[in-house]
C-alpha cells in the first residue's frame, strides 16, 4: 500500500468518526426512541441492553446530561441487579466527567456504600478519596 492510500484510509477514518460523534445526538435519541416504543414487560432483557448500551454511548460521546436523563428513566424502569450496579457506578463517572465534584463524591460514595463487594467498589472509594481530598 503506498503513502497516498495510507493518508487516505485515515482521512476517511477520522471523518467517519467526527461524522459519529457530531450525530451523537440523534444516534442516542432514536435508539431511546426505539427502546421507549418497543418497550414490551415480556422483552425487559433486549430493551433493558439497548438503554444500557444507549447510557455508555452517551458516555464516551460526551452528551453527559441527556446522559443523566436515561440514567434516572433506566433506574426507575429497570430492576436487575447486575446492570444496576454498572448504571450507579457511570453516573459517578457521569458526574466526574462532568467536572461536578461534589455530585460525584456523592455518587461515588452511594456506590461503595450499596455495592461494597463489588468489583468497581475499590475504584470507586478511591477516587472518593481523591476528590474528597480537594474539596
Amino acid at each position: 500500500m503506498g503513502f497516498k492510500q495510507i493518508v487516505f484510509i485515515l482521512a476517511l477514518l477520522v471523518f467517519i468518526g467526527l461524522y459519529i460523534v457530531g450525530q451523537s445526538d440523534k444516534i442516542a435519541s432514536k435508539l431511546q426512541e426505539y427502546a421507549d416504543k418497543n418497550y414490551i414487560e415480556k422483552n425487559i432483557p433486549l430493551h433493558e441492553k439497548i438503554s444500557y448500551f444507549n447510557i455508555e454511548y452517551c458516555f464516551w460521546t460526551a452528551k453527559y446530561n441527556y446522559g443523566l436523563t436515561l440514567i434516572d428513566k433506566y433506574l426507575e424502569r429497570y430492576n436487575l441487579e447486575e446492570n444496576r450496579e454498572k448504571v450507579q457506578y457511570i453516573k459517578a463517572k457521569y458526574y466526574d466527567a462532568m467536572l461536578d465534584s461534589r455530585k460525584a463524591c456523592d455518587e461515588y460514595k452511594k456506590f461503595f456504600e450499596e455495592f461494597p463487594f463489588s468489583k468497581k467498589a475499590e475504584k470507586a472509594k478511591q477516587r472518593y478519596m481523591e476528590i474528597k481530598s480537594y474539596l
